[in-house]
């Protein structure tokens, strides 16, 4: 490799590092974008889970309560599993790559039940 270099002109070697060059700060870059991503959605996480994780307790005390009158309630109560699957949704778009797999259950989760003729709590 050494005595390849070496015969090279000085034009020929100037062309080899400008390639070298380019090939590695296109690597760096694609690496920097990537952080960057997780960054930001990190960021969004944060700044937004405290509101969710709040409208998804709320929902989850009504789904209760309106669970034991599941006859009586039964369009109330899918209103609001319609409303937490938007929030999960929410929470599912900023969240890492190591939560994703927990919230697309729970969003299936909500959604076969929100979509079934018959609820389970019949």
């Amino acid at each position: 490799m050494l005595q390849v270099l070496s015969e090279l002109t000085t034009q020929e070697f100037a062309t080899y590092i400008g390639t070298l060059s380019s090939v590695i700060g296109l690597i760096l870059t694609v690496a920097v974008f990537f952080r960057v991503d997780n960054i930001r959605r990190e960021y969004i996480l944060r700044a937004r889970l405290p509101q969710i994780t709040k409208n998804l307790r709320d929902r989850a005390s009504s789904v209760s309560e309106l669970a034991r009158n599941y006859l009586e309630s039964q369009d109330d109560l899918l209103v609001t599993l319609a409303r937490t699957e938007a929030d999960v949704t929410s929470l599912m778009e900023k969240a890492s790559s190591q939560l994703r797999p927990f919230i697309k259950l729970l969003l299936k989760q909500t959604r076969a039940f929100r979509t079934s003729k018959k609820g389970r709590f019949c």
